[in-house]
């Protein structure tokens, strides 16, 4: 019964091992049908008294003069004074609204769904939306119709700093109101590029200044002064494309299609020998495209007679193949 606990309660020495409270009123509200209450008016639970004999600390229940409490009044959980207001709160969490430091009238600091967070108005942009959610994130945002962050200073008149546009999804580096460097759908924009590394290029280099391509597959790389072209650490075959256009080496036109001579050569000899005792002179010529490369001398009647030849044909390799010249 209600007399037995309470006499346990005055019951220094007592021990009581179990407290059932059946009732199914609320701590804190105007009810009657209450489990279980420590207060006097408001708080519900108040610890730590700001007392009135100045140096000394009570730990009491009253309702003026607690520091510190928790509060349930309208779905609000606060720690601070016990007025029943929220005007001296110094800290308050509200479900599903606000978590301020101080009081609502005067917002030190302040989280909310809105989308802000510090002194008064703090800075918009700031979402919070998805702090309670499974993604957890935070971002800036822009309002409708303005798509524009802008990180920077435009106390010249003209913003320099960095901008990203929602509306086209471009990031931009911007000085005096132009775009200097611009990234875009996986492509990156920009007036110049100056690469200012001096490490040599090599066949295993990684530090040299710029290389496309994968270093453990194709790539070609580049230093100060050369060029190569490498697969995984091994020299291979740098391709000029000019898909019919020219190519210049040191202000020389260089062809680069399959029509261009890469190699001339004298082909295979051929001997030709005719018979010298006809009493007729006779003119012998080598095969077209042949030139003379040896000649058959006999000796007749005291005098020298040629009597044969020999002779190579002259061949351009051409689209992968040895052709011998045509003759005018």
């Amino acid at each position: 019964t209600a007399a037995d606990v309470l006499a346990k309660i005055k019951d220094a020495n007592a021990e009581m091992r179990s407290l059932f409270l059946n009732s199914l009123g609320h701590v804190g509200d105007g009810g009657n049908d209450y489990g279980l209450i420590v207060r006097a008016f408001e708080p519900a639970i108040t610890l730590v008294d700001r007392s009135d004999n100045a140096g000394s600390t009570q730990i009491r229940s009253h309702a003026d003069g607690a520091i510190w409490f928790l509060r349930d009044v309208t779905n609000d959980m606060s720690i601070g004074h016990s007025d029943n207001t929220t005007t001296k709160v110094f800290v308050k969490f509200t479900l599903g609204g606000p978590v301020f430091y101080n009081n609502s009238s005067a917002e030190i600091g302040r989280i909310t769904s809105a989308g802000f967070v510090g002194a008064g108005s703090g800075l918009t942009g700031v979402n919070a939306d998805k702090l309670g959610g499974l993604s957890k994130s935070s971002f800036l945002r822009t309002d409708a119709g303005n798509y524009k962050i802008r990180m920077g200073s435009d106390a010249s008149g003209n913003f320099d700093g960095l901008i990203f546009d929602d509306a086209t999804n471009v990031f931009k580096f911007i000085a005096d109101q132009a775009d200097d460097v611009e990234f875009a759908y996986g492509n990156i924009h920009a007036g110049r590029l100056r690469l200012n590394a001096t490490n040599d290029l090599s066949l295993s280099s990684t530090a040299h200044a710029f290389q496309i391509g994968r270093t453990d597959d194709y790539n070609l790389g580049m230093d100060n002064n050369e060029i190569q072209a490498r697969r995984n650490g091994v020299g291979y075959g740098l391709y000029l494309n000019s898909d019919g256009g020219n190519v210049y080496v040191n202000g020389s036109r260089v062809a680069t299609d399959a029509s261009s001579i890469s190699d001339v050569r004298l082909g295979a000899e051929v001997q030709t020998l005719f018979a010298i005792d006809t009493g007729v002179t006779t003119w012998y010529r080598a095969a077209t495209g042949f030139v003379l490369t040896g000649v058959r001398i006999h000796w007749q009647y005291a005098d020298d007679v040629m009597s044969g030849y020999k002779s190579r044909p002259i061949q351009k390799f051409i689209n992968g193949s040895w052709v011998t010249i045509a003759q005018v």
